[in-house]
């Protein structure tokens, strides 16, 4: 979690002292607890921030409030009382760097910036652990060799985890049954949408959106991607996600298909602007990072994640650091507890440089 505040009041937090405590207004903090880090940035000056352990948490009333050390007093809930002790934070903090891909480490022309290239093989050379974890299918992963990666890939929002030699680690398929009712229900309502399996994307259009089209989904997927109609179909599929396309829905309809996923063991989540993905409730990247750190006794304390969307922010919730560019959704830069330059340029190769121990 990070935060702009005034250059006067970050110079009085920089010198609390131990024993002072700080009162701070965020729903965020509804699920922190002592060992959680916070930042806090100069809204003047992106480089002037400092980095705070929680040491005692406690929510109060907007009532029992003192001054001095106030932050956010425009809304009278989610209040809490924190003391607080000062942190920092360099690459030798960190064994483990997470990446999401697009809007991440992907530009806006789908491609991995030379610059930030070499700065994974950097962090690679200084004995650094490189994980990805990514909306796409795998078959979409088109720079994934850029990445020099030992580990499995996270694929789907973490709805399937393929080993590095592409073979299946884990899916979290949805029940048949979900499958069908919610097929049924995006077709009544004209919706266009994919539904991901480990080994296909299977497209379905709506009567008058050519999103499906335009994305030119049989060029990118190939030989895995299908397109038609699938009910009578789907016993064959292991289907692990839903993909919406929302510009040929509308946002009274995504209200009506959350409401209705309410009955059924799945959740709805944001990825891009103009995407929605729906899966299991227990398959998100923060599970699938945590899947992957037991299985190769990588240490969370000691990871850092990068994100841009909201279906980013499951990771943020489980490593110890955390990072979101300038570009990404508010959800993610809000709950991130470090920022980096937009997508579109050399941030990584900065982010090494300004941390480097």
């Amino acid at each position: 979690m990070k935060l702009k505040i005034k250059s006067d009041l970050l110079n009085k937090i920089k010198n609390i002292h131990r024993e002072e405590f700080l009162y701070l207004n965020s729903k965020i903090l509804d699920s922190y607890a002592k060992g959680k880090l916070i930042s806090f940035y100069d809204e003047t000056d992106k480089n002037n921030f400092f980095i705070f352990e929680i040491v005692e948490i406690q929510k109060v009333n907007f009532a029992d409030i003192k001054e001095p050390y106030i932050i956010n007093t425009s809304k009278r809930d989610h209040w809490y009382k924190l003391r607080i002790k000062k942190d920092w934070f360099d690459l030798s903090m960190v064994d483990n760097f997470v990446f999401d891909m697009d809007g991440t480490l992907l530009n806006e022309n789908k491609a991995i910036l030379k610059e930030n290239i070499d700065a994974l093989k950097e962090l690679k050379k200084m004995g650094k652990n490189i994980i990805v974890a990514t909306g796409r299918p795998l078959y979409t992963l088109h720079h994934i060799e850029e990445v020099p990666t030992e580990f499995p890939i996270i694929c789907s929002n973490g709805a399937i985890i393929y080993n590095k030699d592409h073979s299946l680690l884990k899916a979290y398929e949805i029940d048949k049954e979900t499958v069908k009712s919610i097929y049924k229900y995006l077709k009544s309502q004209d919706m266009e949408f994919l539904m991901y399996s480990p080994n296909y994307v299977l497209g379905c259009e709506n009567s008058n959106c050519k999103y499906l089209e335009m994305r030119n989904y049989a060029a990118s997927v190939g030989e895995n991607y299908k397109q038609g109609e699938f009910f009578n179909e789907l016993e064959k599929y292991r289907i692990c996600k839903f993909l919406i396309h929302i510009p040929c829905t509308t946002e009274e309809k995504l209200a009506n298909l959350k409401e209705y996923l309410k009955q059924f063991d799945v959740y709805l989540v944001r990825s891009q602007s103009t995407l929605a993905d729906i899966m299991r409730t227990d398959a998100t990247k923060g599970e699938a990072v945590k899947n992957v750190a037991q299985k190769y006794n990588l240490d969370l304390n000691r990871t850092i994640c990068f994100g841009d969307a909201e279906n980013d922010t499951s990771m943020f919730s489980i490593s110890k650091y955390s990072a979101s560019p300038s570009s990404g959704n508010i959800k993610a830069k809000n709950r991130s507890l470090l920022r980096v330059r937009n997508h579109q340029v050399a941030w990584l190769k900065e982010f090494v440089e300004q941390f480097k121990d």
